[in-house]
């Protein structure tokens, strides 16, 4: 990972200086969802293009990438236009709030249409 950002700050032109801090839980793999996944295929046919949005896709260590990564189910984080993500002066276009509920919504009826596929869950106590 500090490879990856060492090269990504120099070909931008940013000098900077990356470290990881040692903690009691492993540091996870970045999940980067599989672009030619059906899903996914669908979800940009049936959903992004008809609100004619461009999807930005990036590695991510989120809970709920690499938990349901686990289980070969694509994960994808969609939400309104907004900037600041995370941190101070985080806003939203309140515009793009019903967009974004429809797009949620279309997602839900899409996928009430399919056969349920049910995924193994192993838990251990």
């Amino acid at each position: 990972m500090i490879r990856l950002c060492t090269q990504a700050t120099k070909q931008a032109g940013i000098q900077a200086f990356f470290t990881l801090q040692p903690r009691a839980t492993a540091y996870m793999e970045a999940y980067e969802v599989d672009r030619e996944d059906p899903t996914i295929l669908r979800l940009e046919h049936e959903v992004f293009s008809h609100y004619h949005t461009q999807p930005t896709y990036a590695r991510s260590v989120a809970d709920e990438n690499r938990f349901f990564h686990a289980f070969h189910i694509p994960v994808i984080s969609m939400g309104p236009i907004g900037g600041n993500d995370h941190v101070a002066n985080e806003w939203v276009r309140i515009s793009s709030l019903d967009t974004t509920a429809q797009a949620y919504m279309k997602i839900v009826n899409m996928f009430n249409s399919l056969e349920p596929k049910l995924y193994p869950l192993t838990i251990s106590g």
